[in-house]
């Protein structure tokens, strides 16, 4: 099947030129559309930038209170330059000046300092007249080669300094003191403190959420062959520590690595309650003293595994219940109870074998 442009037998660059002007049209119109949008929001915004700021106009007129406090704002903001200043003191009644005024002499200097400009004003400053002989004497040729009709209009050089004009300059003009920092008004300390209680607040709940708790370290029941129960009952917090949340190839090894540490908890379980039972008769276990504190340890130990069995999430519990089934861990806790004779940790384990019950119940009506 052929298409129309080569039945009809026309050039493939004619069916180009169609196709592009039929691209232009539509880039036109696209380009329309998009500055009308462009131009309605533009609109839009400023008639709703203006009504909020009649808004606001109306809110400080209408609340005294909310205006006072913006006021302090702007006072606080404000550079302590921008500050009024207090009057500067009145300067010591000195001698008239000697300097001369404008003449037909000077007059082509003046107006050459001042860019051609003739002074409107003159500008008053309660300093000693002879600081601006000096400052024309600063912008004045060398004397050897200044014109005589501009020298002469000078008039006399200025004495120089004397100690009671310094002193009386220190007088006139005292050192400027450091101000003490300005102090927030109450209204805008005690805003400062609810937002930061609140922001501290919000980000505990954020690490709560989103991170994870630091692994804790890891317990020495991992490489001593036989522990004690002190070991055993803080090996507790690393065995039923949460799974994070990773790949899902490294939550397949994480799965691999605490079913083995699990493993390894019962075994060194299983290996003290062998020791204890290969002692003599005259070990600490028989003693009075001693079979009280091995027996407190104990119940310690079943009172802390009870405990993480019912805090822990579904995995980790799901994990520990699969792994301690086959590593005979019924079979050490009734040798636990002849060995320590103890009504405790007979209560200890009823309760560990009735919470396993009730949870397989549970995924089995599930």
């Amino acid at each position: 099947m052929k298409i129309r442009w080569d039945v009809e037998r026309k050039s493939l660059s004619e069916f180009r030129a169609k196709l592009q002007s039929h691209t232009d049209a539509i880039t036109i119109v696209l380009s329309t559309l998009l500055w009308s949008a462009t131009h309605r929001i533009e609109v839009d915004g400023k008639v709703n930038a203006e009504k909020m700021q009649k808004l606001q106009d109306h809110a400080l007129q209408s609340n005294t209170s909310l205006l006072q406090l913006v006021q302090e704002i702007h006072t606080l903001l404000l550079p302590r330059g921008n500050a009024p200043s207090p009057p500067p003191p009145q300067a010591p009644a000195l001698k008239p000046s000697t300097h001369q005024p404008e003449s037909v002499h000077n007059r082509p200097l003046t107006l050459a300092m001042t860019g051609g400009r003739r002074p409107h004003h003159r500008l008053s400053h309660p300093i000693a007249p002879h600081y601006t002989s000096f400052a024309l004497m600063a912008a004045s040729p060398p004397s050897d080669s200044c014109n005589p009709d501009i020298s002469a209009s000078f008039g006399p050089l200025p004495t120089p300094l004397d100690d009671s004009t310094t002193d009386r300059a220190a007088v006139t003009h005292p050192p400027l003191t450091r101000k003490p920092p300005l102090e927030l008004p109450a209204a805008i300390a005690e805003r400062n403190i609810k937002r930061q209680s609140s922001g501290s607040l919000e980000f505990n709940e954020y690490r709560k959420k989103h991170l994870l708790p630091s692994s804790p370290s890891k317990p020495p029941f991992l490489t001593l062959e036989v522990p004690t129960l002190f070991q055993l009952r803080d090996g507790l917090n690393y065995i039923f520590r949460p799974f994070p949340q990773t790949t899902t190839r490294q939550a397949t090894l994480d799965r691999n690595e605490r079913k083995k540490e699990v493993l390894r908890w019962t075994h060194r379980l299983e290996h003290l309650l062998d020791r204890w039972i290969a002692e003599p008769i005259s070990a600490p276990l028989a003693s009075n003293g001693g079979k009280h504190a091995k027996v407190d340890e104990l119940v310690e130990l079943l009172v802390g595994m009870n405990g993480w069995i019912d805090k822990c999430d579904y995995k980790v519990r799901r994990l520990f219940y699969q792994v301690t089934e086959p590593a005979e861990i019924d079979r050490v806790l009734r040798e636990l109870q002849t060995v320590a004779k103890s009504v405790r940790v007979m209560k200890e384990v009823e309760e560990f074998e009735d919470a396993r019950d009730e949870w397989k119940d549970s995924q089995n009506g599930d």
